[in-house]
């Protein structure tokens, strides 16, 4: 399956709102591992896989906005302030439909563009895209099973936590990662 279908099934699933928490979780997973590949030297192997959780977050808030073609960067900036920048602006209540949220979403991209700059074409990006976009679909298809059977609890997993199906341990969040009205 394409992976424009499956963001967008995830959007249907669990709603625009969920997307920016999860992007918002993401950033700051890939911001941890940034600071912790610099303070310890740790492999490049974290922040590789986080850059794409962060890529494929990116294209999922694609579906709830556009972002303009280029971002101003500030002088200086790093991947780590960019990613700053992405979640403060994400994790104000109205950032959803706000004008910040194409900012936010370059912000982003522009991070992952600076930690890894030719990983679109490159080969272990395209499989470890391929191997969440796939566990994403798996989850997408559980969920809409479980809904179609109408099992009262959400579904949980702590074996991946790869796009927008991570559900586990949501209490101290302020969203529902279900289905919103709209």
């Amino acid at each position: 399956m394409e992976a424009a279908t499956i963001h967008d099934e995830a959007l249907q699933l669990w709603g625009a709102e969920a997307m920016v928490a999860i992007a918002l979780y993401k950033a700051a997973e890939l911001t941890a591992a940034i600071i912790q590949h610099e303070l310890q030297e740790c492999d490049d192997f974290s922040v590789m896989e986080k850059v794409v959780d962060v890529s494929i977050m990116s294209e999922q808030l694609g579906l709830i906005c556009s972002p303009a073609a280029a971002l101003l960067l500030p002088e200086g900036a790093t991947p780590t302030l960019l990613l700053t920048k992405a979640m403060s602006i994400f994790a104000q209540p109205s950032s959803l439909n706000s004008a910040s949220t194409p900012e936010a979403l370059r912000s982003l991209l522009s991070a992952c563009d600076m930690l890894w700059p030719d990983r679109e074409s490159a080969e272990e990006f395209q499989q470890m895209k391929a191997d969440k976009l796939g566990r994403l679909y798996e989850k997408v298809c559980a969920e809409t099973n479980r809904q179609a059977l109408g099992i009262a609890e959400p579904s949980t997993t702590s074996e991946d936590h790869s796009g927008v199906a991570f559900v586990e341990n949501l209490d101290p969040l302020p969203l529902q990662l279900q289905k919103t009205g709209a």
